[in-house]
């Protein structure tokens, strides 16, 4: 009742302060005094305005914090997903005999499906670190990362075209889907620098452990992502072993030959021609401005399988002849087009 009858007699309510003293007593009346619920219209003062704008705030950072909580162990579900996944098919590839003649023959797809989800899950945990978001959130940063990768692409285009043409002869133009496969291999073995980042952070995750385990033994139980960094160093491991192990070993210098060989019998020969002068069993490619001349190869090249292109060893022939395609009287003349003309 006595609440009621303040809020009914609010001396500033309809009257307004004039001295400094009766600001300050109109201030202090407005703070202290309740809403009028009794009218038939709530009245709110600043002391409720306030609350309600206290409370809003506090519901906000509590729906906000357990977004992040939501979207944190999401993440963290679908990293243990990858990585598992990885896992289970590097233990695949490593089995020598499963019993299971599919699976021997889709071990070096496994292989390379388990490293590349390996890469993506070192990468990500990379891209998570304070380091790399402080990094690329600087412009400069993008732009030397777009200048470096560009100047890699154009270097790696010429090189692929300078194999290209130690191997066959003739202007690497002439094999245009060898010439972009063999771009890409040049960029992947030219990327060097980049592996030996992963390899900074294993050591860092590596020394993490360590730290972890010095402390363990000193009867202390610290606190640390001990699984992340154990599966980071795992997987990290393995990446940099295929780099520079299986891929150092494939794409180096002295094999390079040989893959632009295999590519060009796979993308860019045909295997029938309707050439006279040319065995029928020999591989073709058409150059020149015209299209007359066949680059031949009479060797036969089979490639069955992905494994087959990077793991057999194939012999680079030292010459290839080029000569004036005569087509056989067996080949009809392209007949040119007969035009039709519609009667008004």
């Amino acid at each position: 009742m006595l609440e009621r009858q303040q809020n009914k007699e609010r001396k500033y309510q309809y009257n307004t302060p004039t001295t400094g003293p009766e600001h300050i007593e109109a201030l202090y009346e407005e703070v202290a005094q309740g809403e009028d619920k009794d009218s038939a219209v709530t009245r709110k003062t600043l002391k409720g305005y306030v609350i309600e704008m206290v409370q809003l705030m506090r519901a906000s950072a509590r729906s906000k914090r357990r977004d992040d909580e939501e979207q944190e162990s999401h993440f963290w579900r679908a990293l243990i997903l990858l990585g598992m996944a990885a896992a289970v098919f590097i233990y695949l590839a490593l089995l020598n005999s499963s019993g299971w003649d599919w699976l021997d023959e889709k071990r070096f797809a496994f292989k390379v499906t388990g490293t590349l989800l390996a890469l993506i899950f070192v990468l990500v945990q990379i891209e998570r670190t304070a380091f790399f978001k402080v990094l690329w959130g600087f412009g400069f940063t993008k732009i030397i990362v777009s200048i470096g990768a560009s100047a890699l692409l154009v270097f790696s285009t010429g090189k692929a075209a300078g194999v290209i043409n130690g191997v066959f002869g003739i202007d690497a133009t002439a094999f245009p889907l060898s010439l972009t496969f063999m771009t890409g291999f040049i960029f992947f073995k030219n990327l060097s620098p980049f592996i030996f980042l992963i390899g900074v952070f294993a050591a860092l995750h590596a020394l993490n452990l360590f730290m972890w385990f010095k402390a363990l033994l000193k009867g202390k139980y610290p606190e640390g992502p001990l699984v992340s960094s154990a599966c980071f160093l795992l997987f990290a491991c393995l990446v940099m072993g295929f780099y520079f192990g299986w891929g150092g070993n494939r794409l180096s210098a002295e094999r390079l030959p040989e893959v632009a060989y295999k590519l060009a019998h796979v993308l860019d020969f045909n295997s029938k021609h309707s050439c006279a002068n040319v065995p029928g069993n020999a591989a073709v490619i058409f150059i020149g401005p015209s299209q007359n001349v066949v680059l031949t190869d009479n060797h036969r090249v089979d490639v069955d399988s992905v494994q087959a292109f990077f793991e057999e060893d194939l012999q680079v022939p030292a010459f290839f002849a080029r000569v004036e395609c005569a087509l056989s009287q067996n080949t009809a003349p392209v007949a040119e087009p007969q035009r039709q003309w519609l009667n008004p």
